[in-house]
């Protein structure tokens, strides 16, 4: 398992020394970085050319020292260098290694810093982290017995695994990678073991295991050796040898080892999670259970499909199993699942809220976005369009969870229909043990290195560039759907008002145009109140147009509404000449990147907006703004 960004991580290591001593000496670099001085002479050469881009020099004189001279905030601000400012795991793992306390001067010479900004970074820890630091005349330090500490190691380990899958004597078989900082803290050796360990018990059981559970059960065992003594006393567990109990045997009798008493629980709790989620589960067939959950999403869930109700059971389970059990679960897609998918997000949000109403369970939003993911799929497949069945067999393979894989298979169902056949989605897990990859195109979110077939590596929410991607591999029967300009199809004629009020203000031109698309058919009258109630949050005119919107459920029909006043509308602090009103429910949803990406081709240059400002007719502005297209 070789480190992840080594280069990357010392040489911001190095900058982030520079910056806080001021001048430095080898002697300092070689302590704080662990490296020799030859090494740290080309990793000088890296710095100083990285540095050398953004104008700042990196001086090293003789008996004087090495320093920078120039703008240094521009290290803060600079994308290559985004760790610098923030950087500090070291300082956490060498806490969490050190089993003695340390006063915080000698803390804070040991890493460079003042004790002001030690003490920043310590309550940063408590408040972002929930780490508890124990304190007393001696020093700080932190438990890392304690069942929190112990969980936060768990949850850094797994947000940081990065999984490959590779091909193996004919089989193929997930590795995992962990970066620098993690590895001095972890060891590998125990971790692939133990990984190896779980593997030949998945398979001796046909068990079907989730990749996150898997990933914290390994976490979790190799912490649970490392800290385990000798003199712990192990408990008893009442009735036959459960699988909990034979794993646990297994470990110990190989390490000589007695496991906590907790850490024996969290091992039982995951095995119950995943007992769980096997198919012939009694807990999983519990129909009672059953029954009641698909009522409440039906009765809350005010549109779907019997496809959505199915995923959203099977999701609702492992995730109150999770919830019982505490056991971490992160969402790595959750600010762009928040940016780009309003309406799934909405509805994720009421459901998670019934939920927690009526099973007493909390969500967080990484939970919620997972949410979100079925919902985005949902409306994807009430967008699709049905096309030929001479297409490319595909396989689609996620591990971040069942709700992903779930989306990705709708985005490429919905963006390619008419050339890829998806024929099956599966776990990591699940991927291994087939025999044979008999298909045409594997679509995975993690790396695969198979031969024989085509592996296009995408994460769950498709990007442009993966999009392009795809589109060479089936360059000879790609989709028209990228060449439409959707923003022109909801321009209509009876949507567009041209008026020379002289003394026009944002309310006035909202009133008016919301009372056009109303007596048109497009929106409902009550969508004016929303509209105004969203520009008293934030203006929505930029430069010299607006693009006001209200409440997606009082749209009827989705338009873009347009008012023309050549004199100018008073808008707050603007003076706009045009108004786009966005008008678009969820049965546009699926295209909203898409026309929003249409419509900034014009937006951004308010020369365009003038020529359209001066529109005579509404035939006219059509006219106008299809020439800017051509």
């Amino acid at each position: 398992m070789a480190p992840r960004n080594s280069t990357q991580i010392i040489t911001n290591k190095i900058v982030t020394l520079i910056l806080a001593k001021k001048v430095v000496h080898y002697s300092d670099i070689e302590e704080y970085t662990g490296k020799s001085r030859n090494t740290i002479l080309k990793y000088l050469n890296i710095v100083e050319e990285r540095v050398n881009k953004l104008g700042i020099k990196l001086v090293r004189k003789r008996n004087k020292g090495i320093y920078f001279e120039g703008d240094v905030s521009q290290l803060l601000k600079n994308e290559e260098f985004g760790n610098v400012k923030k950087y500090d795991g070291d300082l956490l793992f060498y806490l969490l290694k050190r089993k003695e306390p340390i006063l915080l001067d000698d803390l804070a010479d040991k890493f460079y810093i003042g004790r002001s900004t030690l003490v920043r970074r310590l309550e940063n820890y408590r408040q972002t982290l929930g780490l508890k630091i124990q304190s007393s005349r001696k020093g700080i330090w932190i438990d890392v017995n304690s069942e929190e500490v112990k969980e936060f190691i768990v949850k850094l380990v797994v947000n940081d695994m990065q999984k490959t899958v590779v091909e193996e004597n004919g089989r193929l078989v997930l590795t995992y990678e962990l970066a620098d900082e993690i590895q001095k803290y972890i060891d590998m050796e125990i971790f692939a073991n133990v990984q190896e360990i779980i593997d030949d018990l998945i398979d001796e059981n046909n068990l079907k295991v989730r990749q996150h559970d898997l990933d914290a059960l390994i976490a979790r065992t190799t912490l649970a050796i490392q800290l385990a003594q000798d003199d712990k006393e192990f408990p008893t567990v009442a009735g036959s040898q459960n699988l909990a109990k034979q794993y646990v045997t297994q470990i110990e009798q190989q390490y000589q080892v007695r496991l906590s008493a907790n850490d024996y629980a969290y091992i039982e709790k995951v095995f119950q999670v995943i007992m769980d989620y096997q198919i012939d589960s009694p807990k999983v067939k519990n129909a009672d259970t059953d029954a009641q959950l698909e009522q409440t999403l039906r009765d809350v869930i005010d549109s779907y499909d019997e496809t959505l109700i199915k995923n959203l059971k099977l999701h609702m389970k492992p995730l109150f199993n999770k919830k019982q059990f505490q056991i971490a679960i992160d969402n790595p897609y959750k600010e762009k699942i928040k940016g780009e998918y309003p309406i799934a997000m909405d509805k994720a949000i009421r459901l998670s809220n019934e939920l927690t109403k009526q099973y007493d369970v909390q969500f967080n939003e990484d939970e919620v976005c997972y949410l979100a993911l079925h919902f985005e799929a949902y409306l994807r497949r009430k967008k699709r369009v049905e096309a030929s069945d001479d297409k490319l067999r595909a396989w689609i393979v996620c591990s971040t969870g069942y709700g992903s894989a779930v989306l990705l298979k709708e985005q490429i169902e919905y963006l390619y229909s008419s050339q890829i056949k998806v024929l099956q989605t599966f776990s990591l897990e699940e991927l291994v043990n087939t025999k044979d990859l008999n298909v045409d195109l594997i679509i995975s979110t993690v790396p695969i290195k198979a031969k024989g077939v085509t592996v296009v590596r995408v994460p769950p929410l498709l990007s442009n560039d993966n999009k392009m991607l795809l589109d060479k591999i089936i360059s000879s029967r790609k989709s028209d759907m990228y060449r439409d300009n959707v923003f022109l199809k909801l321009i209509r004629k009876n949507a567009i008002i041209i008026s020379n009020h002289e003394s026009m203000d944002q309310h006035d031109a909202l009133k008016e145009i919301v009372a056009k698309l109303a007596d048109e058919g497009y929106v409902k009258p009550e969508i004016l109140a929303s509209s105004l109630e969203r520009e008293e949050l934030s203006s929505t005119s930029i430069d010299n147009f607006a693009i006001p919107h209200g409440d997606i459920k009082n749209v009827n029909v989705p338009v873009i509404g347009v008012l023309i006043n050549k004199n100018g509308i008073t808008w707050k602090e603007n003076r706009v000449k045009v108004v786009f009103f966005i008008a678009i429910n969820e049965q546009f949803d699926g295209e909203m990147a898409k026309m929003y990406r249409y419509f900034y081709k014009i937006l951004k240059d308010p020369r365009k907006i003038d020529e359209l400002a001066y529109s005579q007719t509404a035939e006219d502005f059509i006219e106008k703004i299809q020439d800017m297209y051509k």
